[in-house]
């Protein structure tokens, strides 16, 4: 089975804390608390420090709250990358699937099963055959079932309510 983009991400993303510093952290009572931060992903890396463990604490610096808060972004742009990419090579395919003798006979299957009749209004004709939500990651094998025939008013409104979300 092919990595989920989160698995991929995840990989990538993956830090080891190598590289770690301590800082110090300000309670609600202005009070330190001490412990190791990870300067390649931000995460803390160790629950509090005993404060004699700090050999001068005027040299530690502030835990840097942002440095997570950037790595996370990070990640979540490479996962948006990876989805337009993957969103991309999928409408290629699509494209040529949709032209495919295999499609044609599915929906010429579909329309027929359904009397011609427009699925959604049950009152035009229908003329495209439209995959159901969640149909699509069985192309080229999905079931019949999770195709439905409908008139162009009607796929044109759920195909465009579909795109807006």
């Amino acid at each position: 089975m092919p990595e989920s983009i989160w698995e991929q991400v995840e990989r990538e993303f993956a830090c080891e804390h190598t590289d770690t510093e301590i800082r110090y952290k300000l309670d609600k009572l202005s009070r330190r608390s001490y412990l190791k931060q990870c300067l390649n992903c931000g995460r803390a890396t160790t629950s509090a420090l005993p404060h004699s463990s700090i050999p001068d604490p005027s040299i530690i610096r502030e835990f840097d709250e942002l440095a997570e808060a950037a790595w996370y972004d990070l990640r979540q742009q490479r996962r948006e990358e990876l989805t337009a990419a993957r969103r991309d090579g999928f409408f290629e395919d699509y494209s040529v699937y949709l032209n495919s003798p295999e499609w044609f006979r599915k929906r010429a299957t579909v329309l027929k099963q359904d009397n011609y009749l427009c699925q959604g209004c049950r009152e035009r004709t229908a003329t495209t055959v439209h995959h159901l939500k969640g149909s699509y990651k069985y192309i080229p094998h999905e079931p019949l079932f999770m195709l439905v025939s409908l008139c162009t008013k009607c796929h044109d409104y759920i195909t465009d309510t579909d795109r807006e979300k």
